[in-house]
């Protein structure tokens, strides 16, 4: 897997979570977690069905933190997240074009 630069407009182009949650079944979700099972991959790979909550501007980035039992989604300047230590594509999508984007980052 060949993973791309960041795009925002890969990000703007993920559909609203109200809109995106109900083209997903829940068998599908079962077939999803029965194929991570049958591998022996539920403690190494997290699948999400990605979504946008804001409209990005083309300097901004998503970047999601941690405190306490809570993760926080933001929005953050795309320049001072490329200096940040710790900080990885915690979210990818592959998009028509076959390759991987990503779209969030976490620390």
């Amino acid at each position: 897997m060949v993973l791309s630069s960041y795009d925002y407009t890969v990000y703007d182009s993920l559909g609203e979570v109200e809109d995106i949650s109900k083209l997903v079944k829940t068998e599908d979700i079962r077939d999803v977690g029965k194929i991570l099972l049958d591998f022996n991959y539920e403690q190494d790979v997290s699948i999400a069905i990605a979504h946008r909550h804001f409209d990005l501007k083309a300097s901004e980035v998503m970047l999601e933190t941690h405190s306490d039992d809570c993760r926080i989604a933001k929005p953050v300047d795309y320049i001072s997240l490329s200096s940040a230590e710790d900080v990885y594509p915690n979210d990818i999508a592959c998009n028509k074009d076959g390759i991987w984007h990503p779209v969030g980052y976490g620390t």
